[in-house]
Protein backbone atom coordinates (compact mmCIF):
# COMPACT_ATOMS: atom_id res chain seq x y z
CA UNK A 1 0.00 0.00 0.00
CA UNK A 2 0.99 3.20 -0.81
CA UNK A 3 2.70 4.95 2.75
CA UNK A 4 1.02 8.92 3.49
CA UNK A 5 3.04 11.23 2.26
CA UNK A 6 2.55 13.03 5.64
CA UNK A 7 4.12 9.85 7.36
CA UNK A 8 6.96 10.11 4.58
CA UNK A 9 7.64 13.61 5.37
CA UNK A 10 7.76 12.88 9.35
CA UNK A 11 10.30 10.22 8.66
CA UNK A 12 12.24 12.62 6.59
CA UNK A 13 12.31 15.28 9.52
CA UNK A 14 13.36 12.59 12.05
CA UNK A 15 15.79 11.91 9.62
CA UNK A 16 17.18 15.10 9.51
CA UNK A 17 16.89 15.78 13.17
CA UNK A 18 19.18 12.84 13.91
CA UNK A 19 21.44 13.20 11.31
CA UNK A 20 22.07 17.19 12.75
CA UNK A 21 22.49 16.21 16.35
CA UNK A 22 24.31 13.09 16.03
CA UNK A 23 22.23 10.75 17.50
CA UNK A 24 20.76 7.71 16.40
CA UNK A 25 18.24 7.51 19.22
CA UNK A 26 16.50 10.50 20.55
CA UNK A 27 13.42 12.07 22.16
CA UNK A 28 10.94 14.15 20.18
CA UNK A 29 7.66 15.69 21.31
CA UNK A 30 4.84 14.69 19.22
CA UNK A 31 1.80 16.76 19.30
CA UNK A 32 -1.20 15.27 19.64
CA UNK A 33 -5.29 17.17 19.04
CA UNK A 34 -6.38 15.04 22.45
CA UNK A 35 -9.95 15.12 21.14
CA UNK A 36 -11.69 12.31 22.76
CA UNK A 37 -14.80 12.25 24.18
CA UNK A 38 -17.79 14.99 23.39
CA UNK A 39 -16.30 17.45 25.37
CA UNK A 40 -12.93 17.75 23.49
CA UNK A 41 -14.74 17.57 20.13
CA UNK A 42 -16.76 20.62 21.08
CA UNK A 43 -14.39 22.62 22.59
CA UNK A 44 -13.84 25.94 20.86
CA UNK A 45 -10.12 26.39 22.36
CA UNK A 46 -7.35 23.95 21.88
CA UNK A 47 -6.73 20.50 24.04
CA UNK A 48 -3.68 19.40 22.55
CA UNK A 49 -0.89 17.38 24.26
CA UNK A 50 2.54 16.94 23.48
CA UNK A 51 4.21 13.23 24.26
CA UNK A 52 7.42 12.21 24.24
CA UNK A 53 8.31 10.22 20.67
CA UNK A 54 11.14 7.46 20.54
CA UNK A 55 12.69 7.84 17.33
CA UNK A 56 15.15 5.10 16.38
CA UNK A 57 17.17 5.56 13.14
CA UNK A 58 18.75 2.57 11.15
CA UNK A 59 21.49 3.11 8.93
CA UNK A 60 20.33 -0.08 6.35
CA UNK A 61 16.42 1.35 6.21
CA UNK A 62 15.25 2.99 3.35
CA UNK A 63 12.56 6.05 4.11
CA UNK A 64 9.30 4.27 3.66
CA UNK A 65 10.51 1.24 6.32
CA UNK A 66 10.87 4.33 8.77
CA UNK A 67 7.78 5.91 8.04
CA UNK A 68 6.04 2.83 8.76
CA UNK A 69 7.78 2.03 12.06
CA UNK A 70 7.08 5.69 13.19
CA UNK A 71 3.47 4.90 11.46
CA UNK A 72 2.93 2.40 14.09
CA UNK A 73 4.69 3.90 16.95
CA UNK A 74 2.26 7.17 16.95
CA UNK A 75 -0.38 4.54 16.90
CA UNK A 76 0.10 2.82 19.48
CA UNK A 77 1.08 6.70 21.37
CA UNK A 78 -2.53 7.60 20.53
CA UNK A 79 -4.08 5.65 22.74
CA UNK A 80 -2.34 7.65 25.98
CA UNK A 81 -2.28 11.47 24.35
CA UNK A 82 -4.39 12.14 27.42
CA UNK A 83 -1.84 11.51 29.29
CA UNK A 84 -0.49 14.88 30.40
CA UNK A 85 2.97 15.44 29.83
CA UNK A 86 3.29 17.65 32.90
CA UNK A 87 1.91 14.75 34.59
CA UNK A 88 4.63 12.27 32.64
CA UNK A 89 6.99 14.50 34.32
CA UNK A 90 5.84 13.97 37.85
CA UNK A 91 5.55 9.84 37.89
CA UNK A 92 9.02 9.78 36.51
CA UNK A 93 10.00 11.62 39.35
CA UNK A 94 11.52 14.66 37.73
CA UNK A 95 11.22 18.31 39.32
CA UNK A 96 10.39 21.23 37.10
CA UNK A 97 13.14 22.75 35.10
CA UNK A 98 15.14 19.29 34.92
CA UNK A 99 16.15 17.71 31.76
CA UNK A 100 13.29 17.93 29.92
CA UNK A 101 11.25 14.90 28.18
CA UNK A 102 12.15 15.78 24.38
CA UNK A 103 13.77 18.32 22.59
CA UNK A 104 12.26 19.60 18.97
CA UNK A 105 9.02 19.50 18.75
CA UNK A 106 6.50 17.36 15.86
CA UNK A 107 3.49 18.61 14.61
CA UNK A 108 1.27 17.27 11.26
CA UNK A 109 -1.50 19.40 10.93
CA UNK A 110 -4.20 17.81 8.51
CA UNK A 111 -6.81 20.73 9.07
CA UNK A 112 -7.93 22.68 5.86
CA UNK A 113 -7.58 26.71 6.35
CA UNK A 114 -10.58 27.08 4.27
CA UNK A 115 -14.00 28.40 5.97
CA UNK A 116 -17.01 27.21 3.88
CA UNK A 117 -19.96 29.78 4.80
CA UNK A 118 -22.29 30.26 2.60
CA UNK A 119 -21.61 33.14 0.32
CA UNK A 120 -18.42 33.89 1.96
CA UNK A 121 -14.88 33.12 0.82
CA UNK A 122 -12.84 32.95 3.83
CA UNK A 123 -9.49 31.58 4.80
CA UNK A 124 -8.01 31.10 8.32
CA UNK A 125 -4.94 32.31 8.90
CA UNK A 126 -2.21 31.51 11.82
CA UNK A 127 -1.89 34.97 14.14
CA UNK A 128 0.50 33.70 16.57
CA UNK A 129 1.42 30.39 18.06
CA UNK A 130 3.09 28.98 21.40
CA UNK A 131 6.09 29.62 22.60
CA UNK A 132 9.14 27.38 21.22
CA UNK A 133 11.84 25.85 23.62
CA UNK A 134 13.99 24.75 21.06
CA UNK A 135 13.02 23.26 17.36
CA UNK A 136 9.29 23.07 15.91
CA UNK A 137 8.48 21.60 12.92
CA UNK A 138 4.94 21.92 11.56
CA UNK A 139 4.43 19.57 8.74
CA UNK A 140 1.10 20.88 6.56
CA UNK A 141 -0.28 17.91 4.10
CA UNK A 142 -2.54 19.77 1.48
CA UNK A 143 -5.80 17.87 -0.16
CA UNK A 144 -3.82 18.31 -3.71
CA UNK A 145 -0.74 16.11 -2.50
CA UNK A 146 1.50 19.18 -1.68
CA UNK A 147 3.17 19.28 1.85
CA UNK A 148 4.31 22.60 3.33
CA UNK A 149 7.44 22.28 6.26
CA UNK A 150 6.99 25.09 8.71
CA UNK A 151 10.37 25.46 10.97
CA UNK A 152 10.28 27.34 14.31
CA UNK A 153 12.81 27.86 16.90
CA UNK A 154 13.85 29.69 20.00
CA UNK A 155 15.44 33.22 18.97
CA UNK A 156 17.83 32.68 22.32
CA UNK A 157 19.29 29.37 20.85
CA UNK A 158 19.55 29.42 16.81
CA UNK A 159 20.02 32.36 14.86
CA UNK A 160 18.98 33.19 11.31
CA UNK A 161 21.89 31.99 9.78
CA UNK A 162 22.41 28.67 11.36
CA UNK A 163 18.45 27.99 10.32
CA UNK A 164 19.15 29.06 7.00
CA UNK A 165 21.75 26.11 6.64
CA UNK A 166 19.49 23.45 8.81
CA UNK A 167 16.90 24.55 5.97
CA UNK A 168 19.34 23.93 3.12
CA UNK A 169 20.03 20.22 4.47
CA UNK A 170 16.30 19.29 5.33
CA UNK A 171 16.10 20.93 1.53
CA UNK A 172 18.98 18.25 0.62
CA UNK A 173 17.38 15.68 1.93
CA UNK A 174 14.23 15.54 0.42
CA UNK A 175 15.82 15.91 -2.85
CA UNK A 176 17.97 13.25 -2.04
CA UNK A 177 15.18 10.72 -1.24
CA UNK A 178 12.82 12.27 -4.15
CA UNK A 179 15.68 11.26 -6.50
CA UNK A 180 16.44 7.70 -5.28
CA UNK A 181 13.59 6.36 -2.83
CA UNK A 182 15.53 2.72 -2.34
CA UNK A 183 17.94 5.13 -0.93
CA UNK A 184 19.42 4.15 2.94
CA UNK A 185 19.52 6.50 5.71
CA UNK A 186 22.69 5.82 6.48
CA UNK A 187 23.66 6.80 2.99
CA UNK A 188 22.00 10.07 2.65
CA UNK A 189 24.58 13.34 2.47
CA UNK A 190 23.66 16.06 5.19
CA UNK A 191 26.98 18.01 3.54
CA UNK A 192 26.08 20.82 1.48
CA UNK A 193 27.68 21.65 -1.52
CA UNK A 194 30.02 24.03 -0.73
CA UNK A 195 31.08 22.01 2.38
CA UNK A 196 32.04 19.55 0.52
CA UNK A 197 34.48 21.43 -1.37
CA UNK A 198 36.22 22.72 1.72
CA UNK A 199 36.11 19.25 3.13
CA UNK A 200 37.93 17.90 0.50
CA UNK A 201 40.26 20.76 0.32
CA UNK A 202 40.77 20.22 3.93
CA UNK A 203 41.60 17.07 3.61
CA UNK A 204 44.00 17.13 0.43
CA UNK A 205 46.79 16.69 2.63
CA UNK A 206 49.56 14.75 -0.16
CA UNK A 207 52.88 15.49 0.08
CA UNK A 208 55.15 14.23 -2.47
CA UNK A 209 58.19 12.36 -1.01
CA UNK A 210 61.53 11.93 -3.04
CA UNK A 211 62.27 7.89 -3.05
CA UNK A 212 64.90 7.28 -0.74
CA UNK A 213 66.40 4.15 1.29
CA UNK A 214 66.98 4.18 4.79
CA UNK A 215 70.95 4.43 4.37
CA UNK A 216 70.74 7.50 2.06
CA UNK A 217 68.37 9.19 5.10
CA UNK A 218 71.04 8.17 7.93
CA UNK A 219 73.77 9.71 5.61
CA UNK A 220 71.99 12.25 5.04
CA UNK A 221 71.17 12.95 8.67
CA UNK A 222 74.63 12.28 9.76
CA UNK A 223 76.05 14.97 7.47
CA UNK A 224 73.82 17.59 9.05
CA UNK A 225 73.95 17.06 12.71
CA UNK A 226 77.13 14.55 13.19
CA UNK A 227 76.83 14.50 17.12
CA UNK A 228 73.39 14.33 17.36
CA UNK A 229 72.22 11.64 19.33
CA UNK A 230 71.48 8.33 16.62
CA UNK A 231 70.88 5.18 19.26
CA UNK A 232 71.00 4.34 22.69
CA UNK A 233 70.27 1.24 25.09
CA UNK A 234 70.93 0.87 28.69
CA UNK A 235 74.99 0.29 28.08
CA UNK A 236 75.64 2.05 24.99
CA UNK A 237 75.26 5.59 22.90
CA UNK A 238 76.30 6.28 19.24
CA UNK A 239 75.96 9.84 17.73
CA UNK A 240 74.83 9.22 14.03
CA UNK A 241 78.91 10.11 13.06
CA UNK A 242 79.36 6.99 15.20
CA UNK A 243 76.91 4.71 14.22
CA UNK A 244 77.59 5.63 10.61
CA UNK A 245 81.09 4.11 11.59
CA UNK A 246 79.77 1.27 13.16
CA UNK A 247 77.76 0.76 9.91
CA UNK A 248 80.93 1.39 7.55
CA UNK A 249 82.96 -0.95 9.75
CA UNK A 250 80.40 -3.69 9.90
CA UNK A 251 79.45 -3.94 5.93
CA UNK A 252 83.56 -3.90 5.46
CA UNK A 253 83.71 -7.08 8.01
CA UNK A 254 80.61 -8.89 6.41
CA UNK A 255 82.57 -8.40 2.66
CA UNK A 256 85.71 -9.69 4.00
CA UNK A 257 83.52 -12.77 4.91
CA UNK A 258 82.29 -13.32 1.34
CA UNK A 259 78.59 -11.48 1.61
CA UNK A 260 77.94 -9.70 -1.67
CA UNK A 261 75.16 -6.85 -2.14
CA UNK A 262 71.62 -9.01 -2.20
CA UNK A 263 72.93 -11.72 -0.37
CA UNK A 264 70.62 -12.93 2.78
CA UNK A 265 72.61 -12.57 5.95
CA UNK A 266 71.48 -14.00 9.51
CA UNK A 267 71.94 -11.91 12.73
CA UNK A 268 71.98 -13.44 15.86
CA UNK A 269 72.63 -10.33 18.07
CA UNK A 270 71.34 -9.73 21.64
CA UNK A 271 68.87 -6.49 21.59
CA UNK A 272 71.10 -3.77 21.08
CA UNK A 273 72.17 -1.00 19.53
CA UNK A 274 73.80 -3.30 17.46
CA UNK A 275 71.07 -5.29 16.67
CA UNK A 276 69.65 -2.16 14.99
CA UNK A 277 72.86 -1.62 12.71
Amino acid sequence: PEIPRADLALALVTLWLGRLCGRMDYAAGFIFMRRMGSAALTATGPVLNVLPLAVNLHATEDLPTLAKRLAAQLKKMRRHQRYDAEQIVRDSGRAAGETPLFGPVLNIKVFDYHLDLPGIQAQTHTLATGPVNDLELALFPDENGGLDIELLANAQRYDDATLSRHALRLMALITQFADNPALRCGDAQMLLAEEQTQLAHLNNTAVTIPAATLSDLVAQQAQKTPEASALADAHYHFTYREMREQVVALAYALRERGVQPGDSVAVALPRSVFLTL
